[in-house]
């Protein structure tokens, strides 16, 4: 058994800065670590998701949070202070209108490479996509699992799957690229997690193999 308190935590200088936005929910986060800047942007997709129930393309985002969330409120500028930055929301972007999917992918993840991922869940599954459209560059996609949450799931209460992934970025001298450790509970003890076979994980390794994030 181990308190709480005797586990490493994340060095405050670390931190550079900080920027509530918009909405609550809304944050931008620029970290510092070895000589190169991470910046994470958070939008708040939850907003309208007021009810239960199916509200997959029904919800939004718009460009005036990316812009409000970030120093100065101008989000273009903000980006070209970090070496890799995230994307960060609650809902897959399937679960946004078609306007608010206009915002996302015309002005808040465009162009394409601006983030190095868009991680988000609600799904109560995990995945990975890389996606390029018309010969441009990818945009990358992390869904996670819940680690911790209610059993289960929805009027017609799915078992919920739990999980967790740790992400690396590797920033080499002409490439930058991330890789992932996906766990998963196991189906018939489900408080022990393992490799989750959903991912594309070479035989006798824990890790997918490495996707090139670097910009155009």
């Amino acid at each position: 058994h181990r308190d709480l308190h005797s586990f490493p935590t994340r060095r405050s200088s670390d931190l550079l800065d900080q920027r509530n936005g918009l909405i609550p929910g809304d944050f931008s986060a620029s970290y510092s670590k070895e000589g190169k800047r991470l910046g994470i942007l958070g939008l708040n997709t939850a907003f309208l998701h007021l009810t239960h129930g199916n509200l997959e393309g029904k919800l939004a985002i718009a460009g005036q949070q990316f812009q409000a969330a970030c120093t100065n409120g101008h989000g273009p500028d903000w980006i070209k202070l970090h070496d890799a930055c995230l994307l960060l929301t609650h809902h897959p972007p399937a679960w946004l209108t078609p306007e608010a999917r206009d915002e996302l992918d015309g002005e808040i993840h465009y162009p394409p490479d601006r983030f190095a991922l868009h991680v988000f869940g609600h799904m109560h599954d995990a995945h990975m996509v890389s996606l390029a459209e018309g010969g441009g560059p990818s945009r990358n996609y992390l869904q996670g699992r819940s680690l911790f949450s209610l059993d289960k799931w929805g009027d017609a209460q799915h078992k919920r799957k739990h999980g967790y992934a740790i992400g690396q970025i590797r920033f080499l001298k002409k490439d930058k690229q991330f890789s992932v450790w996906p766990r998963a509970s196991m189906e018939k003890e489900a408080t022990k997690l393992d490799k989750n076979q959903d991912f594309h994980l070479r035989a006798g390794r824990e890790v997918t193999d490495p996707i090139s994030i670097s910009k155009s």
